[in-house]
């Protein structure tokens, strides 16, 4: 970070905060786990995660083992957020939170950037539920990086197209390689046997629904 490694590097250290999925804590209670959190995070904001600790109805007593795996979730969001570091990074930060819940972290997180702007990275498979968030996209498939771009170029390059299986698969087989689809299935009826999203966006083609998907299924 900035030209110097965060290895036990006190200094850098900082000026993130990493949250991952299933955060070990210390063996305390909730309000010990975020007072020590105070000491560390130079930016930290007691008033939110006051306000955060209250949003996720989080027992500030009752000790952290003693947790469901939701409000576990929930402890490690108040100290992501809170800390207001540099760097942030959220790895799967919500599991066993429920959608309403979710919903919570994702309105806290948009309020709090826009008023302290930081770079925040969110590694997460729920991607409709945070694709409004997203300004730069990165999709990893079994190591390898097979996109990356700014999420606003990925809207626009996004199609979905709904209908029989075999219409469907005609059309994308097509899309491929450039020549239009032969089946007698054409134009698809809209069914719920089949949706995929293909990676447009092509010429406008007569009789061939398309439905654009601002934002879904990268």
């Amino acid at each position: 970070m900035a030209g110097e490694n965060p290895l036990e590097n006190d200094a850098v250290l900082r000026r993130m905060v990493f949250v991952r999925e299933s955060q070990l804590y210390p063996d305390s209670k909730v309000k010990r786990v975020i007072e020590a959190a105070t000491w560390f995070y130079p930016n930290w904001d007691a008033e939110l995660a006051a306000q955060l600790m209250d949003d996720f109805e989080l027992p500030a007593n009752r000790a952290v083992k003693k947790l469901s795996r939701g409000m576990h979730s929930a402890v490690g969001i108040v100290l992501g957020l809170s800390a207001r570091a540099e760097i942030t990074l959220f790895d799967e930060p919500y599991l066993g939170l429920d959608a309403v819940a979710r919903q919570i972290f994702y309105d806290r997180l948009l309020a709090d950037y826009a008023e302290h702007p930081r770079t925040v990275l969110l590694s997460t498979h729920l991607i409709d539920e945070v694709a409004d968030l997203l300004e730069h996209v990165l999709v990893i498939d079994r190591g390898r990086i097979v996109v990356d771009a700014p999420a606003d170029d990925l809207r626009g390059r996004a199609v979905t197209v709904s209908g029989a299986t075999s219409a469907v698969d005609d059309f994308t087989t097509s899309r491929k390689s450039g020549t239009a689809p032969e089946s007698a299935h054409w134009p698809p009826r809209l069914s719920p046997d089949r949706s995929t999203t293909w990676p447009g966006p092509g010429p406008a083609i007569s009789g061939w629904r398309w439905s654009r998907c601002p934002c879904r299924n990268w």
